[in-house]
């Protein structure tokens, strides 16, 4: 067993040599069908927690909040992390600080517009679901005559129209995530066509690097 493990250590003739050669010390990116395979499998998970989420309601249980979320987050760890990785070794060493530095910045601001963008539009769709709803709330109707319902729904008391008001902001909200869900679950979709555009890099910091 002491004679294998001596002759798999490495000289130190040897590791000199490669710590010598700038070459040994680039980092390689993954190959073109490596690359896109892993893209592939992280935006098939974002899709499909995406796609889960759309069916969430407040009576959600916390198995599915943590299951999904963990989905979720393995997706986006299988989508950034190859793709900062393949992005820098297109690039010489000298450049790959700089580089570094854009695709961070390129990143935190697509993650700010995302955000405002789904906020903007949770707010939107809250307001118009909430008046959609609201035009079939009305005292003239029949299921207010129902003494299970007019007991806690009532428009005609101060209480009553408290409580239809908050369960209708309530279902407008759900339905106004559930809308978001879709969109991201529709924006995540759409990249699968760019996989595409794809192709080796004819120089840079690596021989196995993927570009656009």
């Amino acid at each position: 067993m002491l004679a294998i493990i001596l002759r798999a250590r490495p000289s130190r003739a040897a590791s000199r040599a490669n710590l010598d050669d700038p070459q040994e010390l680039e980092p390689q990116a993954p190959g073109r069908r490596q690359f896109e395979w892993t893209i592939r499998r992280a935006l098939s998970m974002l899709s499909w927690a995406f796609c889960a989420m759309t069916g969430w309601t407040p009576a959600v249980s916390q198995s599915q909040i943590v299951g999904i979320g963990l989905v979720q987050g393995a997706g986006l760890g299988f989508l950034f992390v190859p793709l900062s990785s393949t992005g820098l070794a297109t690039l010489s060493p000298k450049d790959r600080t700089e580089g570094a530095g854009v695709y961070n910045l390129a990143r935190n601001i697509g993650s700010s517009v995302g955000i405002s963008v789904v906020n903007a539009l949770l707010t939107r769709n809250i307001q118009i679901n909430h008046a959609e709803i609201v035009r079939h709330v009305t005292a003239v109707n029949r299921a207010f005559d129902l003494p299970a319902i007019s007991q806690f729904w009532n428009p005609v008391t101060d209480a009553g129209r408290a409580a239809l008001d908050s369960l209708i902001t309530t279902q407008a909200e759900i339905i106004a995530y559930i809308d978001d869900y879709k969109l991201l679950m529709i924006a995540t979709l759409a990249v699968f066509p760019l996989l595409l555009v794809f192709k080796k890099a004819d120089g840079g910091g690596g021989g196995h690097a993927v570009e656009l």
